[in-house]
């Protein structure tokens, strides 16, 4: 009877090295997998600041290709299109083309947005309080003609 304790205590003390083992794998492989994962997205993110860095002239502005470019959003009553002028590089107007289901009253205040945009040479600007919606429009249209002279520029 005793050699069956001796026994029974040596494959419990056995199983439960083996089990502590392989948890131990476990983890390891998990901590190598997010060192992979690190390295991945370090090597993204470096990948994208390059690119950035390409992408910008000595003053930061990024690089536009001359032209006209058209950008649409979803505005309060419906979708607004703009036309954005590129020249030099620079903006040098926007134009609202198409708002059909806009309520007036709000696409003029929310128009007020477009001398701020040409300002800042960008679509990051505040939103015109009273007409959210138009101005949000009005940004994000902008915003996505704007991304197409960069890409055109690529």
């Amino acid at each position: 009877m005793k050699d069956f304790w001796i026994k029974l205590v040596s494959v419990l003390i056995v199983g439960g090295i083996l089990l502590n083992y392989n948890h131990v794998l476990e983890a390891r492989q998990k901590d190598e997998q997010i060192l992979e994962l690190t390295a991945e997205l370090e090597s993204a993110r470096a990948h994208i600041e390059t690119k950035a860095e390409d992408q910008q002239d000595a003053g930061g502005i990024l690089l536009m290709q001359d032209g006209i470019y058209e950008g649409e959003a979803q505005g309060f009553g419906g979708t607004v299109k703009v036309e954005v002028s590129i020249e030099e590089g620079n903006i040098k107007d926007v134009q609202v083309v198409e708002a059909e289901g806009e309520d007036n009253a709000y696409l003029s205040m929310a128009k007020d947005l477009i001398p701020e945009i040409l300002e800042a040479q960008s679509a990051e600007v505040d939103l015109v309080s009273g007409a959210t919606f138009s101005s949000t429009a009005i940004r994000e249209a902008t915003a996505q003609a704007l991304e197409k002279a960069v890409q055109s520029n690529e």
